[in-house]
């Protein structure tokens, strides 16, 4: 089978890009490294958020676990000053409450959902080798899964949300 995308890494941007992409039509394929819920770290986001987990279709399930977050607080870094803003008072609509949430529940929701818009997760997949230059176009991606077994995918586009370190970096 030869996907539209191949994705590697299933994390937010991932899994968010797999999800938009399925909703476009096209054929999207995630390559995660990891089994998921797995913990990372980063917890809090901010209200632009709010409307893009609604356009993902993944609100409603973050909202079960994530804790509501009003607002920020800023401390000077003498811890002498601070200020508090309340997201209300410069965000007009329902986007001004934010979230705090562990990050393996939140990212465990986001690439659900991208299954559930019919996104191809292959978690415990490890890219070991990305093959760019293909006379058809193609590209191609070996992986190893967690029992050693060795894959190969074929796609038409790739990206790499690998996160910090990125695969296609380190190459």
């Amino acid at each position: 089978m030869v996907y539209d995308v191949i994705i590697i890494g299933g994390g937010p941007a991932g899994s968010s890009c797999a999800t938009y992409l399925q909703k476009l039509g096209l054929n999207t394929l995630v390559l995660e490294k990891e089994k998921f819920p797995r913990d990372h770290v980063g917890e809090s986001l901010i209200p632009f958020c709010y409307h893009k987990l609604k356009e993902l279709g993944a609100l409603d399930e973050i909202k079960k676990f994530a804790t509501l977050k009003p607002g920020v607080n800023f401390v000077d870094i003498n811890g002498e000053r601070q200020s508090i803003w309340c997201f209300k008072n410069v965000i007009a609509d329902e986007s001004h409450m934010s979230f705090h949430s562990l990050r393996a529940p939140f990212d465990n929701a986001l690439l659900r959902n991208s299954e559930k818009h019919g996104a191809v997760i292959k978690e415990q997949h490890q890219v070991k080798q990305v093959h760019l230059d293909n006379p058809d176009g193609s590209v191609r991606v070996e992986t190893e899964d967690s029992n050693g077994g060795k894959d190969v995918f074929t796609g038409k586009f790739l990206i790499d949300a690998s996160g910090q370190g990125t695969f296609l970096s380190k190459k």
